[in-house]
């Protein structure tokens, strides 16, 4: 946030401000969402470990990833993953 509102010239809780009524969640809750996105796509289409993707979508630590990820979705990521390729596989 501090780099945007930099490169942006405008205040960080001005920004902040700006977001929250745009988008109705904080910057970092968006970010948050949008990395549990990215790695839903990959756990659907990869046969890569849980670390692996967490590193991928931008997640040091493989725990709060899942913590996250749990959070977001309701489920594990090998849950979800598990799920995905068993509704796939009845398609």
């Amino acid at each position: 946030m501090e780099g945007l509102a930099a490169y942006t010239s405008v205040s960080h809780s001005s920004l902040y401000r700006r977001f929250i009524k745009r988008f109705q969640i904080s910057p970092k809750r968006f970010l948050m969402e949008y990395r549990i996105e990215r790695a839903c796509a990959l756990l659907a289409d990869t046969n890569c470990s849980v670390q692996e993707i967490s590193n991928s979508v931008g997640f040091e630590d493989p725990f709060y990833f899942s913590r996250a990820f749990k959070e977001v979705k309701g489920l594990s990521p090998r849950q979800y993953a598990n799920r995905v390729r068993l509704e796939r596989k009845n398609s």
